[in-house]
């Protein structure tokens, strides 16, 4: 594997899932509420992925010595874990909403 494959793959299983369980508590919510509720669910996804990242930031900052180690900073691995949870969340709500009636 590529060094850069490698590195999403272990910070998508050390962070971006978490954001997973933000995201399939949307579903429902689109379910019930259809095409209106996506300004919801936006803030319900932003106030998630800050709330993960906060607590990664304080309690599993150890971790990311191992990312600096690979000369990526706090910021690019925010940066990079947002553009993840972004297309993943844009890819479940798609297929969500073209399974709808």
């Amino acid at each position: 594997m590529k060094r850069p494959y490698l590195l999403t793959f272990i910070l998508y299983r050390e962070f971006v899932v978490y954001n997973l369980i933000f995201t399939v508590a949307a579903v429902p919510w689109l379910i019930r509420f259809g095409q209106h509720s996506y300004v919801t669910i936006g803030w319900i996804k932003i106030i998630g992925f800050a709330l993960a990242a906060t607590l990664y930031w304080f309690f599993r900052k150890n971790r990311l010595l191992f990312f600096q180690n690979f000369r990526l900073s706090p910021w690019q691995l925010l940066g990079i874990a947002l553009v993840i949870d972004g297309l993943q969340t844009y890819v479940i709500l798609l297929i969500v909403h073209l399974l709808l009636p």
